[in-house]
């Protein structure tokens, strides 16, 4: 398909006429209106070449650039997960994996096509045709095993893609018993008792990038419907354990001599 022929006009069409037919597509196609992008990126280098009198000339006199070559194939990607612990992909750290695999096809580099050029006087036109070595398939001969290394930096997140050459590996980010992960910071749950949520209290959180000492006081009387932030490093839920119904009499009830008006033996 020509420039021409993708704006709709002749090749004699004067540059109102492209200008025109560029304006019409371009609303049509544009990908913030829903319009395809692959359509919208063929409209637009159709309209920038034959919008310039310089390579609108070059064009018409080379009959060969006038149409679009088919595009290379991308090299056969193979597909891998890779489970790793919350805290190596918190702190990143590097892996080093044995993979199996087919290895690309060497005379077509694992694209699975083969361009050749075809000379016609002055001309050289590119012909691209399935590789017969492979059959098209990108691949060829038995099964190889490599060794990759594979550098996660800090904060990498669950689903996070990797590629290594023909190599895509997807990060699975296995749960941890203690946090869980919102962006770049750990999310701890931490049960305190209720007279401690209002007195506060040093608590020691087992961070991964080492323990940390945390005075609740800082917070005032602590909401278990409220998150609290350390740093920009955790945000820490505190599970109140309320006191039962006995344990608030003893609580809120003792006598003058500091003992349970319910339970002389309880020490509140």
């Amino acid at each position: 398909m020509s420039y021409y022929d993708v704006l709709g006009v002749s090749r004699d069409a004067s540059t109102d006429d492209i200008k025109k037919a560029y304006r019409k597509l371009a609303m049509q196609h544009h990908p913030d209106r829903g319009g395809d992008p692959e359509v919208f990126k063929k409209v637009s280098e159709a309209y920038e070449t034959l919008s310039d009198p310089q390579k609108r000339q070059e064009l018409d006199q080379n009959p060969f650039s006038n149409f679009f070559q088919p595009s290379r194939r991308a090299p056969k990607q193979h597909q891998y997960t890779i489970n790793v612990s919350l805290e190596d992909a918190f702190k990143g750290t590097r892996k080093t994996l044995r993979i199996t695999r087919q290895p690309p096809c060497p005379p077509c580099g694992g694209h699975g096509i083969q361009t050749q050029e075809l000379r016609m006087g002055p001309f050289v036109q590119s012909i691209q045709q399935p590789c017969g070595y492979c059959g098209g398939r990108g691949t060829r001969g038995a099964q190889e095993q490599i060794m990759v290394s594979l550098e996660l930096p800090r904060g990498t997140p669950d689903g996070a893609q990797m590629s290594r050459d023909d190599i895509t590996f997807t990060i699975h980010v296995e749960p941890h018993p203690v946090f869980t992960r919102r962006g770049p910071l750990l999310v701890w749950e931490r049960k305190i008792s209720f007279e401690e949520s209002v007195n506060g209290t040093f608590i020691t959180c087992p961070h991964f990038d080492g323990p940390m000492e945390i005075d609740t006081r800082q917070w005032g009387v602590l909401d278990p419907r409220k998150e609290y932030q350390y740093q920009d490093l955790l945000v820490i839920k505190f599970d109140v354990q309320y006191p039962s119904e006995g344990a608030w009499r003893c609580f809120f009830l003792p006598d003058i001599n500091g003992q349970c008006r319910n339970n002389p033996e309880c020490d509140p």
